[in-house]
């Protein structure tokens, strides 16, 4: 429902073409990467394309800047392009700044307490489970940017009050817990990894 907009409008919206686009597999990010590395005229070592291909290959204006930011460095450097080069050049890559997603913490927090996902996202509110679905609320508001409507919908549909709720709890009781907050370490440990 499209309220304000034309009937004919709203008949083209809905009669629109969907298509889901996977991301592409690390084949088609090598064979990317090569064939963008040869229009620049950029030779790369396989190691240094494979670099790229899983680090720097969300998007092709992302690795084009990149392998125009080797290419410059490696120019005014006077050195030859190589994996250290590369790293040198481009810093940390996406990949790396991205940190967890909000499924790696529910996993994370479900392997450590020994839960399903359905018994972390249930409606029951047992100690056994509302501790770690509180701490995975607070661990997805630490590691990620996403509001925090969309951290309750992760975890069974609950609404933002809830998720702050939650994070008012755990902070209160990583205080006081100190089990609670060797739990935390080690989560967030494994999460860095």
């Amino acid at each position: 429902d499209l309220p304000g907009i034309g009937e004919a409008l709203r008949y083209r919206f809905a009669s629109g073409l969907l298509a889901h686009v996977n991301p592409p597999d690390p084949a088609l990010r090598g064979a990317l990467v090569e064939r963008k590395a040869s229009t620049l005229g950029v030779g790369l070592a396989p190691e240094v394309a494979s670099y790229l291909a899983e680090e720097w290959c969300a998007n092709v204006r992302e690795l084009e800047g990149a392998l125009t930011r080797v290419e410059a460095y490696a120019t005014l450097s006077g050195r030859t392009i190589d994996l250290a080069l590369v790293r040198e050049a481009l810093g940390p890559s996406p990949v790396a700044r991205r940190g967890p997603s909000l499924q790696r913490i529910v996993g994370e927090v479900c392997q450590h307490y020994r839960l399903s996902r359905d018994e972390l996202s249930g409606p029951r509110r047992t100690a056994r489970l509302a501790v770690p679905r509180q701490l995975a609320m607070y661990l997805c508001r630490q590691h990620t940017d996403v509001p925090l409507a969309r951290i309750g919908a992760e975890l069974g549909g609950r609404d933002h009050s809830t998720v702050v709720h939650a994070l008012t709890a755990i902070e209160r009781r990583l205080e006081k817990d100190a089990t609670l907050r060797e739990d935390m370490s080690m989560l967030r440990a494994r999460l860095r990894a």
